[in-house]
Order: structure tokens, then C-alpha cells, then sequence
């Protein structure tokens, strides 16, 4: 009776050893990891050289995401351009590790915002046509007798 409550204990143990253990050995769990960043432009600074910086960023910051943790294996990132006190999104981008590896080229994953090169004040819109005169033929047009034009 003795042995069978030492195994009874003994099972009993290992079984709560492996239930604290068991949870060190499980693999680790998938990360998507988020990012939001504005850049700044310089006064002399073109559009399209902002977009260019932006890439740039955003390919440095996936390179050091992915090299930084296993775990992550997902990367979004939006990055704004901040210009004259307006803010707006230049692009977005999505990319799983496996899909970087096979293809890092940034324009493959990435959104652009189309407008917002107008929004930042780069592009104005395209002016308005100048009013241009109406004429009217007076002659077409009927004479009411009670109106006064006087």
C-alpha cells in the first residue's frame, strides 16, 4: 500500500511538473507589429522626394522589425508627412516576413495616398476657368411690361 501512494505521489508531482512546464516549451505565438510615423518636410523639400524618404523609412523599419524578434511575423506601417501644420498619410504598408524575404521590394506592399501631395499643399489644385462673360441678345428676350427697370 505503501508503493502504490509513493507512485500515486510521485505521478501526482511529475503530472503538476509538467503543467508548470508545459507552457515554457509551447512555440511562440505569430506578432503582427503596428507602426505609425510622420515626417517632417524641409521647406524646399519636392513631393516627390518626401515619398522617396517615406520608402526609405519604411524599408529600414521592416528590415530592423524582422532582424529584432522572431515573433514578429507581420509588419504594418503608416507613415504621414506633416507640412504647413497639415498632417495626412503618404503611405501604408503590409508585409509578412516570408513575403519580405521572397520579394523586399516596398512598392509590392505598399498603398500610396493619392492626394496627398494637394492636401500637403505640393500640388495646388488645377485653377478654376476665369468667369467669362455672358452675352444675352437682348432682342431674343420678351419684354415683360410689369417689371420696371427704371
Amino acid at each position: 500500500m505503501g508503493s502504490y501512494l509513493n507512485i500515486l505521489i510521485k505521478s501526482c508531482l511529475m503530472s503538476f511538473g509538467i503543467a508548470v512546464l508545459l507552457p515554457l516549451n509551447l512555440p511562440a505565438f505569430a506578432e503582427t507589429k503596428i507602426l505609425n510615423l510622420s515626417l517632417k518636410t524641409d521647406e524646399n523639400q519636392s513631393f516627390a522626394s518626401l515619398i522617396q524618404q517615406a520608402e526609405l523609412t519604411a524599408i529600414n523599419l521592416i528590415n530592423q522589425e524582422f532582424e529584432r524578434s522572431s515573433k514578429v511575423t507581420k509588419i504594418g506601417i503608416i507613415i504621414s508627412g506633416e507640412r504647413n501644420g497639415q498632417e495626412v498619410p503618404l503611405l501604408s504598408t503590409k508585409v509578412s516576413q516570408t513575403n519580405w524575404q521572397a520579394q523586399p521590394k516596398i512598392q509590392s506592399w505598399t498603398n500610396y495616398f493619392a492626394k496627398a501631395a494637394i492636401l500637403l499643399g505640393f500640388n495646388p489644385p488645377p485653377k478654376l476657368q476665369p468667369n467669362l462673360p455672358i452675352s444675352v441678345n437682348l432682342s431674343s428676350v420678351e419684354r415683360n411690361p410689369a417689371v420696371r427697370d427704371d
